[in-house]
């Protein structure tokens, strides 16, 4: 089974969160430090992933 992901270019990501495949990531959202996603998971535009968040999988944040 493939995996998909899609991230869009003005998503702003921390560089130690975690995500894993399975997911979307819609127009500027901010995903903070220490964040982690488990997909499959949809998170929608300028949505915000505080720090240290865990999103747990068939979760849709708009």
């Amino acid at each position: 089974m493939i995996q998909k992901f899609k991230i869009n270019k003005s998503v702003n990501t921390s560089r130690s969160a975690i995500i894993s495949n399975g997911f979307i990531i819609d127009d500027y959202t901010c995903i903070e430090e220490g964040a982690i996603i488990i997909g499959p998971a949809y998170k929608g535009k300028r949505s915000q992933i505080l720090a240290s968040s865990i999103i747990k999988p068939y979760t849709s944040i708009e």
